[in-house]
């Protein structure tokens, strides 16, 4: 199989990536997706963290109170 690398920004997070948990991005990876990059809501992003074997992908994180969540 061909590996095709991914169109989808990368992020990476230094949490552990669990299936369903919720990312805590700091302020300034939040502004980067937000205002640099752009995203809508129904864009997606890869999200990794150099330790688990692959990334996932998740929607945006939305803004609430300073931080961004996944």
């Amino acid at each position: 199989m061909l590996f095709m690398p991914s169109k989808l920004p990368r992020l990476f997070v230094k949490s552990p990536l669990r299936t369903g948990a919720e990312i805590v991005l700091p302020p300034d990876q939040a502004h980067y997706l937000a205002n640099v990059l752009r995203l809508k809501p129904q864009e997606q992003v890869l999200v990794f963290n150099g330790v688990d074997a692959n990334g996932a992908r998740a929607p945006p994180p939305r803004q609430e109170e300073g931080d961004a969540r996944r």
